[in-house]
């Protein structure tokens, strides 16, 4: 219904993208407005933003669903940052944490990067700009999403909420930096 009343308020609507809630991958209900909305608009191109968790084992199946463009957020590429990023992750009904959880979700989004790539699919990669934690790792990540197939790179600011509310967003010349430092590599999404 939603998409119906976006489509009659705005018909030049040409992508339809599904973000959340939660982890998109996880919910169910995902993967059925992505088989209504590709049975009653097929004109939309299709585009699914993930962690990349669940990515290497559904990502065949978006490409069946219509889905041309992932969006994969990856915000570092050594598991000891990661762990300082993202504390856990739950795959197959466990929890892990740490640097354990980092290595898996790290494998786990490149695997899927690529798997998405030589199905034909187009990945841009976010990247949230955490100044103490992965400014000095920042053109590590371009290079190994680049290696991986990756079509361009978005370094997006830190919003400080939740729980990074006591960390500093990046400046606007840390941003400038990061963006730069990555360039030679991949393009970058401004």
């Amino acid at each position: 219904d939603a998409v119906n009343v976006a489509i009659k308020k705005n018909p030049d609507i040409e992508v339809l993208g599904i973000s959340g809630p939660g982890e998109p991958l996880y919910n169910v209900e995902t993967f059925q407005t992505l088989r209504l909305v590709s049975e009653e608009f097929p004109h939309l191109k299709l585009c699914v933003c993930t962690n990349g968790l669940l990515l290497p084992e559904k990502v065949e199946f978006l490409k069946e669903l219509g889905v041309k463009s992932i969006t994969i957020t990856i915000n570092a590429v050594d598991p000891d940052i990661g762990a300082k990023i993202n504390r856990h992750c739950i795959i197959k009904n466990s929890r892990l944490a740490g640097a354990g959880a980092a290595k898996v979700l790290l494998e786990n989004q490149l695997k899927g990067l690529e798997m998405a790539v030589q199905l034909g699919m187009v990945v841009k990669v976010n990247t949230v700009l955490i100044p103490e934690l992965n400014m000095s790792h920042i053109r590590e990540i371009a290079y190994e999403i680049e290696e991986r197939g990756a079509y361009i790179m978005n370094i997006m600011p830190l919003i400080p909420l939740g729980r990074f509310k006591h960390m500093r967003a990046p400046t606007c010349d840390e941003l400038i930096l990061a963006r730069e430092l990555c360039e030679p590599l991949i393009p970058i999404f401004r």
